[in-house]
């Protein structure tokens, strides 16, 4: 089972793929999101819908400062 910390890399790299446009900054704090919701968590069967969901998260607080 691959840890949190393996698991990032492919988080980061899924995004920027997805998201091209993303820049470098969201991408790191998608990833720490992603870092905090792996932790101790078997999620390779889940990872496209928890890149969907980090990238998703991270649109909206930089469209909506409240959030």
């Amino acid at each position: 089972m691959a840890d949190a910390a393996e698991l990032c890399g492919p988080v980061a790299e899924r995004l920027e793929k997805v998201f091209p446009d993303m820049c470098p900054v969201v991408v790191e704090a998608s990833v720490r999101v992603a870092r905090g919701r792996l932790a101790g968590a078997r999620v390779e069967q889940f990872m496209p819908v928890l890149v969907e969901r980090v990238a998703a998260d991270s649109l909206r607080q930089l469209s909506d400062p409240d959030w």
